[in-house]
Parts: structure tokens; sequence; C-alpha cells
């Protein structure tokens, strides 16, 4: 299982989709679980499985995180 905190910054490993950690972890069977995601640029949140993305890079974390990714203004909904 992954060490995931809100606020992480993951990419999805089937679209390359990049997202927020917005939520706990649901544990959905045995061994699997589904993660609220706020997909970065829209207003969209979804549950993904927890093997299907990655977190990004440390540097690419935000700050409080202990990366170097200081986001604009209204992020996730605004990217830019």
């Amino acid at each position: 299982m992954k060490e995931l905190k809100l606020g992480h910054r993951v990419k999805s490993k089937k679209d390359g989709r990049k997202g927020m950690v917005v939520g706990a972890q649901q544990k959905t069977g045995v061994s699997d679980f589904l993660v609220p995601i706020a997909l970065e640029g829209s207003t969209r949140k979804e549950l993904w499985p927890i093997d299907q993305f990655t977190l990004l890079p440390k540097p690419q974390q935000l700050l409080a995180l202990g990366g170097k990714f200081n986001p604009p203004k209204g992020f996730p909904l605004n990217t830019k």
C-alpha cells in the first residue's frame, strides 16, 4: 500500500492525467483500494485504483510536502 497524504500530486499510468489526492483510501476488497483524486485543470473528482497511478517526483510535489511546486491561484482547477 502506498503512503499517500492529502495534497500529493499523482499521475495516471493509463492516460497520463495528473491529479491531487483529496481524501483517504477506501478499501473495496481484500487488497483493493480506491483513492479520491481531483483532476488538475478540471472540476472533476474520480476514484482511482491505487495500482493505476504513481506519485509525481518529489520536486513536482507541493511545497508543504517537501517539493518545489508552487501552485497557481485556484489550483487544482486552474493549472496555468
